[in-house]
């Protein structure tokens, strides 16, 4: 059986979803099951099992509708209150773009890339060897971006 983890949403007084991962076999595809906190409603995701990075050829199955990634982005995005990807806003200097890791596939981030002359902030990410996009260390909070030899990221203030 898979581990139920509860999803607070940012307020711990509200009832949590309960989501359960379940990896693929053989038989059954991977899934994603949310079920509602007060009732037996569940919403069940099927992931891409092999996904390419294109949002236009990735498909993802929720509750039995087909859809490609773009499609379910141009939907459910302003639902969430974020827009679409073609109308995200401009924050600073850059467009906000979905950051795929160098190393850890898989590894997304949303935000912009920082370029060589910006001043580095608390909230900035930097990749690093281990394939996850890490906290920028205190002692380089407020200095300056020297090289490309890493990428920072400033994520999206969503």
């Amino acid at each position: 059986m898979p581990k139920i983890t509860r999803v607070y949403g940012g307020n711990q007084d509200e009832l949590p979803l309960r989501v359960t991962h379940r990896k693929g076999n053989k038989k059954k595809a991977p899934s994603i099951r949310a079920k509602c906190p007060c009732c037996a409603e569940a919403v069940v995701i099927f992931p891409e099992s092999r996904p390419t990075g294109n949002p236009q050829i990735d498909s993802v199955e929720i509750n039995g509708v087909h859809a490609s990634v773009a499609q379910w982005r141009e939907l459910l995005l302003p639902i969430l209150g974020i827009g679409s990807i073609q109308t995200l806003t401009i924050r600073g200097i850059g467009m906000n773009k979905l950051h795929t890791h160098p190393v850890g596939a898989g590894k997304n981030l949303f935000g912009r890339r920082l370029k060589i002359g910006e001043v580095l902030q608390k909230i900035d990410r930097l990749d690093s060897p281990s394939g996850d996009w890490e906290s920028i260390p205190g002692t380089l909070v407020g200095k300056t971006i020297k090289n490309n030899l890493k990428i920072y990221i400033r994520p999206a203030a969503i």
